[in-house]
């Protein structure tokens, strides 16, 4: 760090320990900042509903975490002795549709104002930078930003009323919060070349693409030789993800002799939706569902795979959908095990991992295809190659330096 370096306060729900959206790429972003001349100072929850992971906790920094009001979320179990009547279910609707506004953190709103206010008081800051989800830390930031006036980078990790399934007044009021915050921050940060025109239409006046990464460090091991299992590591979302697909793919396969032993592992918990695939193509007894581990865990698995399994957006018709690039793609990557990606072709996904040849592209459908591919992937070699230099964490931090140095200044950061 120099004597002249700046310092940016960050506004993230989800810091490691925390396990969350994003937390990952907060905390390597910001262990690499310094080296660019950014000190970070971080406002973090205490507690998450995900729980934790003690092996991301960041070595040193300083990171302020404060309390919040316990909402209780949405379908979360009660007692059976006060189970609600119809009416009182329709009001506790009602409630979260009309309290949780704009997202079920709300509570967290006034513990971290207080606790930026004091950090912006004990010492200077020269720009405010936060990240949703929850887009509560955007309130947050947008009541500092109109304080001090001190520029304000909003990120933007994941698009919001598209993806909203509210709907009526609810949705215009998300849609125009939306387009506000775009508006009056200095700069918005997003994580795809698609979602960075799609926030211009709405009326950002500078945007940028930060996309995720991943850090060397955490693939430096030599792997072990790998299991004869298909790997899936994370969350799967049915409505914007096809997995069944790449199923139906190794039901198939695992019926040819040579591949009797093939099975699938889940990193991650099972998804309630996959139940019935795996049964219709014989897989339910050759899944292993490993339920939540730690990242590393996580890492070693995928390492330890015979290929990855990547699940794209299943249409590009749609610029939510088509600028979906899911954070583990890159580190899926950095394993340079085979990976199957199964999504729409033209996506910005399919885009970025097409250059690297231990890769195959199938459309959301193609079982054939899909067949074709993982056979290929399982008994084929295939040389090493892609540059995943621009995708580690401390380029990306790079990257966000000259965002943040560029919204100080009032102009746009250099490449």
């Amino acid at each position: 760090m120099t004597a002249s370096a700046r310092r940016v306060l960050m506004l993230h729900y989800y810091f490691p320990p925390l396990v969350g959206m994003g937390s990952v790429r907060a905390v390597k972003l910001a262990a690499e900042l310094p080296d660019f001349g950014w000190t970070p100072a971080v406002v973090s929850a205490r507690t998450g509903p995900d729980g934790a992971d003690p092996s991301l906790a960041p070595a040193s920094g300083e990171v302020v975490r404060t309390g919040q009001l316990r909402l209780r979320r949405p379908g979360a179990a009660r007692p059976v002795a006060s189970a609600p009547t119809a009416s009182r279910g329709g009001v506790r609707a009602l409630l979260h549709r009309w309290v949780y506004r704009p997202d079920a953190q709300i509570g967290w709103y006034p513990f971290a104002l207080r606790a930026a206010r004091r950090l912006l008081r004990e010492r200077p800051v020269d720009v405010l930078c936060s990240s949703s989800f929850p887009i509560t830390a955007h309130l947050v930031a947008r009541t500092l930003h109109r304080e001090t006036g001190l520029p304000w980078v909003a990120e933007f990790r994941d698009t919001w009323s598209d993806g909203s399934t509210q709907g009526g007044r609810r949705l215009a009021a998300d849609t125009a919060l939306e387009r506000a915050l775009v508006r009056e921050a200095t700069a918005v940060v997003t994580v795809s070349d698609t979602w960075a025109e799609l926030f211009r239409a709405r009326g950002a006046r500078r945007v940028w693409t930060l996309t995720n990464g991943f850090d060397p460090a955490d693939f430096a091991a030599e792997p072990p030789p790998p299991e004869p299992r298909v790997t899936y590591v994370g969350n799967y979302y049915p409505h914007k993800q096809d997995l069944a697909t790449p199923i139906a793919a190794l039901g198939a396969l695992a019926r040819e002799p040579q591949f009797t032993a093939l099975g699938l592992k889940l990193v991650g918990e099972m998804p309630p939706a996959l139940a019935p695939a795996l049964a219709a193509h014989g897989l339910r007894d050759r899944v292993e569902c490993t339920g939540f581990v730690p990242h590393a865990t996580c890492v070693r698995h995928a390492m330890t795979s015979a290929a990855l399994l990547v699940a794209g957006p299943p249409a590009d018709d749609r610029p939510e959908l088509r600028g979906n690039i899911a954070g583990k793609i890159f580190e899926c990557l950095a394993t340079r095990r085979p990976i199957l990606f199964v999504g729409a072709p033209d996506s910005d996904a399919a885009k970025l991992v097409r250059p690297f040849p231990r890769v195959r592209i199938v459309r959301p459908g193609d079982v054939d295809g899909a067949v074709a591919a993982l056979r290929a992937l399982l008994t084929e070699p295939c040389p090493r190659g892609g540059d995943l230099e621009p995708f580690t964490h401390r380029a990306l931090a790079g990257r966000l330096a000259r965002i943040l140095s560029a919204a100080h200044a009032d102009r746009s950061p250099t490449e």
